[in-house]
């Protein structure tokens, strides 16, 4: 039977559960605007220690983030009081919460005119407080959405760069002599015997680097020491590739990459739906040429070639050097003549 006292009790659990509502959803905005400032101020210091670690493009990173930074301090103070606003909003909701707790345990709840007079005393209270949760919200919403876009971009490149660094500084191969990596992801090389481990974009160069795991000791057929070793299975220039194309790999189809060779071949990769995208868009920002023009001020100039004729017999050179060739064989004299010989001194 629905009882008086059974629907008093629970209103007096809606107020319980919005009082919390509006505890919970206030931290939770002092929470995010904190992050939000904390991912801004660090943008900087994210950028210098990418640098320092030879990673020489996405040029734009600089500038975004010094925009972003002298935006965001000229918000700062504003963004702190509605910090303190929203904090001393949760405050005031657990200490109502606490003192209605107090007061129903010391209530008679079957007395009807107590009933009303309670529950319409921190009703009241309540609505002004989800009211003012609701001004500050709107108020904290407004930033979270014209900064969290702007960072968005440059915090997910960092992301991804900081990933690529981490990968190449375990790799089991040396960059060339100016060559750099742009970015590199987790694959797996389907074929005869799945190959797990990554794909390194250079500014010059593709890899396919394994990464497995071997058993250096056992005590009763248990291995009980391992360690994880990578070797270069597949490496080509760049501009030896045809082209790059996203479908579905497997037996349960699923999202991967077909890197189709100009000669004819195609290598087929395992990789996350994501990765898959940006793996077609790396590559087209290394084979059209904008990885060159997209380098920090102080990197070393990639120039241009611009001899046509073979410097050791002087004829005509019929070819155009690929990217990411280091030398190409004379058709008259048969010499091999590095590519570093054709450009513009």
């Amino acid at each position: 039977m629905d009882t008086v006292e059974n629907q008093f009790m629970r209103e007096f659990e809606s107020l319980e559960t919005r009082i919390e509502e509006i505890d919970r959803e206030s931290g939770n905005m002092v929470a995010e605007l904190g992050k939000l400032g904390s991912s801004i101020v660090e943008l900087s210091g994210r950028i210098e220690d990418i640098r320092r670690r030879g990673y020489i493009f996405r040029s734009w990173l600089e500038k975004d983030a010094k925009k972003l930074e002298e935006m965001w301090r000229k918000e700062e103070e504003s963004v702190k009081k509605l910090m303190n606003d929203l904090s001393k909003l949760s405050d005031r909701a657990r200490e109502i919460l606490d003192r209605l707790r107090r007061r129903m345990r010391s209530i008679d709840v079957t007395v009807g005119n107590i009933r009303i007079n309670f529950l319409g005393f921190y009703r009241s209270e309540i609505e002004d407080l989800e009211e003012s949760l609701r001004e500050h919200k709107s108020q904290a919403q407004d930033y979270l959405g014209r900064y969290g876009g702007k960072l968005g971009r440059t915090r997910d490149a960092l992301n991804r760069i900081e990933k690529t660094l981490k990968i190449i500084e375990e790799a089991s191969f040396n960059l060339k002599e100016g060559e750099n990596i742009v970015e590199a992801f987790r694959a797996t090389l389907m074929g005869d015997g799945k190959k797990g481990g990554y794909i390194h974009f250079t500014d010059s160069r593709f890899l396919f680097e394994e990464e497995r795991e071997i058993v250096l000791k056992k005590v009763l057929f248990i291995a009980t020491k391992k360690k994880k070793v990578r070797e270069v299975l597949f490496e080509t220039p760049i501009g030896y590739i045809k082209g790059v194309t996203k479908g579905r790999v497997g037996l349960l189809e699923w999202t991967g990459i077909y890197v189709n060779l100009k000669e004819g071949r195609e290598l087929v990769f395992d990789v996350s739906g994501n990765d898959a995208d940006r793996i077609i868009e790396v590559f087209e920002y290394i084979e059209s040429g904008e990885v060159d023009r997209d380098r920090v001020k102080g990197a070393v100039e990639v120039k241009p070639i611009v001899k046509l004729e073979c410097p050791y017999c002087g004829a005509p050179i019929t070819r155009k050097p690929e990217r990411g060739e280091v030398a190409i064989k004379c058709e008259y004299c048969g010499k091999l003549i590095p590519i570093e010989k054709l450009r513009e001194e």
